[in-house]
Order: structure tokens, then C-alpha cells, then sequence
């Protein structure tokens, strides 16, 4: 299942890849039985729900910027979705996950080891701590990332000072967005010197249409 989604998304695994996300999967859902990191307790259904879902936006990555981003930031990681998914298929990257509530973000850390991904970190923080505690976060991150957190024009602002210059932000979204949130996370982005370009669709095999809403910050990538 894994697999064909992923074929189908236009992303290739090879054994190793698929390996690593079956193993944080099941490291995961084991957790999971005791800590509520997702509501999903059937395998299949976490295989489309995070794993084919969280691996949607590498080829919108890929149409908008090309070559892996270098680091990611996933905030409100939960599960560890879409990070865990993300620094799996992007093994140059170095992803940080990060989540306010202690335990989740220890649960992931543990399934990260558990699995064997040795490019993702998990740490408790709010991202708008993060220029405090790692002032090396400060405009940093080519890729901001946030699946299902929370109002974009919160997310805009709490990813601002973290994205670098050529940077983008991708919040992923449901089908049901309403117009107002992407109006308001559009006016926020202005605010910050961020462009928005606009709500774009994507297709999870076994799910109702996608969308993610995409932010980029002019200017070079920094060498």
C-alpha cells in the first residue's frame, strides 16, 4: 500500500526508505497505546492518513524549489508526521520536529531511534520560542512545514522569523479551508514580508483532495 501510494504521488522508495517508515509506523502505533499521539489505530488507515499524506508534499517541493530543502521544521509534529516522513524521503535533509507537549515530542525521539532516522531531531518548543533557545533557528529553515495544526495566520507569523531568504512555508490543509483563513494568512504573510502563492491541491490516494497553502520569502538561499 505504501508503495503504490507513494508511486502514485510520483515519489520512488526504495527498501531501505520503505523499511524506516514501516518501522517508525509501528514504533509509533505501539506507543500510541498508551500516549494518544493519533486517533488512527489501524494500520491501514495510518498508512494513507500520515505516511502517504505526509509524503504529498515532496513533489510539490520538488515543482516549486527542485533539490531537497537542506533543513526542515515541522511544528506541531503530534505523531511525528510530517517530519519523520519527510527527513525518510529526503535523507540529506536535517529535519527538527517540534512539539509543546513534552511526552510527544520524548515519543517521537524514541520512535526516531526505534526506526533508525538518524537526520530528524524531536524537541518540546513552540516555534516561537525557538529563536530563543536555538538562536541558529533564526531564518534558517528552507522549509517550514505544519499538517493540520492550527489557523494559518498564526502558523505565517510563528514561521517568519525561522524561514530563510528563498525559503517557503507549506501549511497542509484539508479540503475544506475556508476562504476567510486564506485571507487571512495572506495578509499576515505581507506583514512579514512573506509572499503567499496561494492554496494548492494535492491528491492523496485513498483521501478527499488536499490542500496546501504556500508562502516563500524573496530573496537567496544562503550558501
Amino acid at each position: 500500500m505504501l508503495v503504490r501510494g507513494a508511486k502514485a504521488l510520483g515519489v520512488a522508495l526504495d527498501a531501505e526508505q520503505v523499511a524506516r517508515l514501516d518501522g517508525y509506523l509501528d514504533a509509533m502505533l505501539e506507543i500510541n497505546k498508551s500516549l494518544n499521539l493519533t486517533s488512527i489505530r489501524d494500520r491501514g488507515d495510518a498508512v494513507v492518513r500520515h505516511l502517504l499524506d505526509s509524503l504529498s508534499i515532496v513533489p510539490l517541493w520538488r515543482e516549486l524549489a527542485g533539490a531537497p530543502p537542506r533543513r526542515v521544521l515541522d511544528v506541531g509534529t503530534g505523531g511525528g508526521f510530517p517530519g519523520a516522513v519527510l527527513a525518510v524521503a529526503w535523507p540529506s535533509s536535517r529535519v527538527l520536529m517540534i512539539d509543546s507537549t513534552g511526552k510527544k515530542a520524548r515519543a517521537v525521539a524514541q520512535c526516531l531511534t526505534t526506526a533508525g532516522i538518524v537526520n530528524a531531531t524531536a524537541l518540546q518548543a513552540r516555534g516561537e520560542q525557538l529563536p530563543a533557545l536555538r538562536p541558529d533557528t533564526r531564518r534558517s529553515f528552507d522549509l517550514g512545514v505544519a499538517r493540520a495544526v492550527g489557523p494559518a495566520e498564526g502558523l505565517v507569523r510563528e514561521f517568519a522569523p525561522l524561514v530563510s531568504p528563498g525559503g517557503r512555508i507549506f501549511l497542509m490543509k484539508g479540503p475544506s479551508t475556508s476562504a476567510e483563513e486564506i485571507a487571512a494568512g495572506e495578509s499576515e504573510a505581507k506583514k512579514h514580508g512573506l509572499v503567499a502563492l496561494g492554496a494548492r491541491p494535492v491528491d492523496v490516494p485513498g483521501l478527499d483532495r488536499r490542500m496546501v497553502l504556500v508562502y516563500s520569502r524573496g530573496g537567496r538561499r544562503p550558501a
